[in-house]
């Protein structure tokens, strides 16, 4: 980890594969903060990021069962922001844990 500029860390993993582990998991709460990680950019300057923008994993409940399919996520997705991916699950297993 590597103090960039006020308010701005960068972290380097020794692999890729590190790299994309931490990434696919975000966000990152640290205490109650969030950590707000963005892929560094190639011309490295940290302040080219937009830091307003976060990724988050959301879960939609309160569906009718009819809607709860794959096919249907970025669909709800677009009326709550952008749609990046699912969790993959079968028809069945969405229906049977109620949410997408």
């Amino acid at each position: 980890m590597k103090k960039c500029e006020e308010g701005v860390l960068g972290f380097f993993f020794e692999s890729e594969e590190d790299c994309e582990l931490i990434m696919n998991r975000r966000p990152w709460l640290v205490n109650g903060v969030l950590q707000n990680l963005k892929p560094w950019p190639i011309e490295g300057e940290a302040r080219l990021f937009d830091f307003e923008v976060a990724r988050f994993w959301v879960e939609i409940h309160g569906l009718p069962k009819r809607c709860l399919s794959e096919t249907n996520a970025p669909i709800v997705a677009k009326k709550i922001g952008h749609f990046i991916k699912t969790d993959g699950k079968r028809k069945e297993e969405i229906v049977r844990r109620g949410f997408l």
